[in-house]
């Protein structure tokens, strides 16, 4: 790869820094550059990436740019973006769709992709198995891996950040126990006109390198409980994913019957499921709880229930009994 030395004439720092890079980088072309240091720790070298010609073999003299399409399917089974591996320790940056504003770019890993869905990328620094070392995805929509498992929300709190900020913190029940996780900000744990997420919200969520929440895809909206409109079969494109918000008609000791508006009655296995119970007529701490399929029972107008179910891959993964008040 090149190499362009860096010579510093100015002496600039804070905002008045970032502005004269910003100025300087106007006109550059975006692209993924590694660097060296001297012994004070200052960039003195910038290597640019040689492009592999020899498309689909690793190239070891050089950081190299080995593959680019815009449609790479991911397979999640050999864990296969096109011909080649993602592992671990594959470094992913993600680029919006449309953004120009570099802190919306992620640094992701494996768990972004989703099982058979194609993605535009560029890969750098194939091993000799093949196994990518930096991933781009450009133009990505931003989308939570629909594996994920949900999370039901019990509360959000402010906290303070390792850098000092003030960021949303988020209680939940996920994968049958309570998770604590911290966001990178206080506008991403939000839903409709920025109201800040509340007990009852399902969501799936996504983190940055930082381990912080930076994304989210609210699944149920606590406030619509006693709306019968949202009583619905939704797929979600380019995934496995899909969600029921309905009815119990019959119950069953490891299966229940459930219906919707745009869905006729169907049998659905609550064996492998995790299970929860939102009753917002509870205090905001015992709002949400983890139970067992026992709670599950037939509609009743004496006391109305909703059930929300997300089925992945043909199999249910979560069920939320909602007791409407």
């Amino acid at each position: 790869a090149s190499k362009i030395k860096v010579n510093s004439t100015t002496n600039l720092s804070g905002q008045a820094a970032i502005d004269a890079i910003k100025a300087a980088n106007k006109n550059a072309i975006p692209q993924l550059i590694t660097f060296d240091t001297n012994s004070n720790g200052e960039i003195s070298y910038i290597n640019t990436a040689a492009v592999n010609e020899n498309t689909g073999t690793s190239l070891k003299t050089a950081f190299s740019l080995d593959y680019a399409s815009a449609n790479a399917k991911y397979n999640e089974s050999s864990k296969k973006l096109g011909g080649f591996n993602v592992g671990q320790n594959t470094i992913v940056f993600e680029i919006p769709a449309g953004s120009v504003d570099t802190e919306e770019y992620a640094i992701r890993d494996i768990s972004m992709f989703v099982d058979k869905s194609t993605y535009d990328v560029e890969i750098y620094d194939l091993s000799d198995d093949l196994t990518a070392g930096v991933i781009i995805v450009k133009n990505s929509t931003g989308v939570v891996n629909a594996e994920s498992s949900v999370a039901v929300v019990t509360k959000i709190a402010e906290t303070t950040n390792a850098d000092d900020m003030i960021v949303h913190k988020l209680y939940a029940f996920q994968d049958g126990k309570e998770i604590v996780i911290n966001a990178k900000d206080t506008d991403t744990l939000v839903k409709g006109n920025k109201e800040v997420l509340e007990a009852g919200d399902i969501i799936q969520y996504q983190k940055n390198s930082k381990g912080e929440i930076d994304k989210i895809t609210l699944l149920f909206n606590s406030d619509d409980r006693k709306s019968n409109d949202i009583e619905v079969l939704k797929e979600f494109e380019g995934t496995e994913m899909s969600t029921i918000i309905g009815t119990v008609t019959k119950k069953f000791a490891n299966s229940m019957n459930i219906k919707a508006n745009n869905m006729q009655e169907v049998n659905l296995d609550t064996s492998a499921a995790n299970i929860y119970l939102y009753d917002a007529s509870k205090n905001e701490k015992s709002q949400v709880k983890v139970v067992d399929s026992s709670y599950i029972t037939k509609f009743d107008d004496a006391q109305p229930e909703k059930v929300f179910v997300r089925i992945y891959k043909g199999e249910v993964k979560e069920i939320v009994i909602i007791r409407e008040v």
